[in-house]
């Protein structure tokens, strides 16, 4: 009974420890994509007033990501 819990605690611990480490590189890659997104011209990030005066004037639809 005893080697089932330590085995039960490690396989939590094991399995708490991926999520975690999943979620910082998510959160690096998606503030890395907006890093390299805000100094590209040609991408029009977080002003929304911006994106729609420029869809209007060149008649382009919009493509709009929520995170």
């Amino acid at each position: 009974m005893r080697v089932r819990n330590v085995l039960m605690v490690l396989l939590m611990h094991a399995l708490i420890t991926s999520v975690v480490c999943a979620q910082n590189e998510r959160d690096t890659a998606v503030r890395k994509d907006k890093r390299e997104l805000a100094e590209d011209e040609s991408w029009i990030y977080d002003d929304l007033d911006k994106a729609l005066e420029v869809a209007a004037e060149t008649k382009r639809p919009l493509m709009i990501v929520f995170r």
